[in-house]
């Protein structure tokens, strides 16, 4: 881990390096989001090229969903045995040379293992970078996460493009792999050489701790919640599509501007939520907008009118905006290591692999309306849980830390 020295104001360099090391992580987030929102347009380009069926192309989100939550277990240990920065980087450059792979497959089982490799790499890089942001900034933890997840978003919403323009320019789906592998590699050089000052002791890797993690029903409460949102937001904005398409007759071009509604709508929530922190708590905040989301959630699935589905989906994007991060930030306040941004990273994974799946069987069985209906009960539960009080210490915003002042400075 690369250290700074400045006899004569060592605090102001650690503070201007961090920053530095908090605005390259947050691109290294944009990276993840553009790889992870771009298989969408790509799918039916890759299984035309291997000939596969539609339960064939499937296999892909699997091993993708698969190779991320192995790889995020084993992630949090590693972090705190060998060091954030150490296991990012690693996992930066296991992500250049999955992306790389990818488009010069011939065969398809090189995909299947490339899109494992590309799910796990990814998240290492999204659990890991998540907890380093934490700690690069104790004093306003939730902001900067929040943070990170803005550019998460902007990075989901600018990697289909990339995709379309791939594939309408001629150039083919390979073409979008190799340009997304060029990206990280540029960022992978730079993280290695941005310096950070950590306060964090790297420890053994020992069993035991995942087990004092897990004691604290407080954390598991945190998981929980993780479960919840995140499954329902993945099964939310991932049957939107086939939603309005139904409902309402929209063409898939249609139905695709609908999902980038949701996209620039939650950008444009995490925004505002992050200008909130400065009056208001995360607990507050996360209740509220877990009750929003469940009001939303229902609302898409009642009206039929096309301009209510318009305004619904925007509603939608801005209430699910920040629960994501202010929970990851609120769990990692009560367990602040690597292990443990690991153990709600990966909670979240199992609820996206849950969750969405149970409202396909739903929406088979009583339609999509119900599905949709049904699935804002996990909203409604993120907020209770909250307005409980049951994190009340830990999500307290510090008024001494100038949070309104760095977040009228950074956004």
């Amino acid at each position: 881990m690369s250290e700074v020295s400045n006899k004569s104001n060592p605090i102001k360099t650690n503070k201007v390096s961090n920053k530095y090391a908090t605005y390259i992580s947050c691109l290294i987030m944009a990276a993840f989001g553009m790889v992870l929102a771009i298989i969408s347009p790509l799918l039916s380009e890759i299984s035309k090229d291997f000939s596969l069926t539609l339960s064939q192309s499937g296999i892909l989100f699997t091993l993708n969903f698969t190779g991320f939550l192995i790889f995020v277990f084993a992630a949090g240990p590693l972090a705190d045995r060998f060091g954030k920065k150490y296991v990012v980087g690693v996992g930066l450059f296991g992500y250049v040379i999955a992306l790389a792979m990818l488009p010069v497959s011939r065969h398809i089982w090189l995909v299947y293992i490339a899109m494992f490799l590309i799910g796990g790499f990814g998240g290492i890089i999204e659990s890991i970078v998540s907890a380093l942001v934490a700690e690069l900034n104790p004093d306003n933890t939730g902001y900067y996460i929040n943070m990170s997840q803005i550019f998460l978003c902007l990075g989901a919403f600018v990697g289909p493009i990339i995709g379309s323009l791939s594939v309408s320019s001629g150039l083919g789906w390979r073409a979008s792999y190799i340009i997304l592998a060029l990206i990280v590699l540029l960022l992978a050089i730079m993280f290695s050489k941005v310096e950070m000052q950590l306060q964090s002791i790297t420890e053994k890797i020992d069993i035991k701790s995942i087990g004092k993690i897990l004691s604290s029903w407080k954390f598991l409460v945190a998981c929980l919640c993780m479960i919840l949102y995140t499954g329902a937001e993945v099964g939310t904005w991932g049957w939107m599509s086939t939603f309005v398409k139904q409902n309402l007759g929209f063409s898939i071009n249609k139905s695709a501007i609908v999902v980038g509604l949701f996209w620039i709508s939650m950008t444009v929530g995490r925004i505002i939520c992050g200008k909130l922190t400065a009056n208001f708590s995360m607990g507050s905040i996360t209740a509220v907008l877990g009750f929003l989301s469940a009001a939303s959630t229902v609302a898409s699935g009642v009206f039929e009118n096309e301009l209510a589905m318009w305004v619904a989906v925007a509603a939608m994007g801005l209430t699910y905006s920040s629960i994501y991060p202010f929970v990851l930030a609120t769990g990692g306040k009560i367990r602040s290591n690597a292990t443990a941004f690991t153990l709600l990273v990966g909670s979240g994974s199992i609820g996206s692999m849950t969750l969405p799946y149970l409202m396909g069987i739903v929406a088979e069985k009583a339609g999509t309306k119900v599905a949709m209906a049904g699935n804002a009960i996990a909203f409604l539960m993120v907020g209770i849980i909250f307005a409980l009080g049951i994190f009340a210490a830990e999500v307290k915003t510090s008024k001494k830390t100038g949070s309104g002042a760095k977040i009228n400075a950074m956004i």
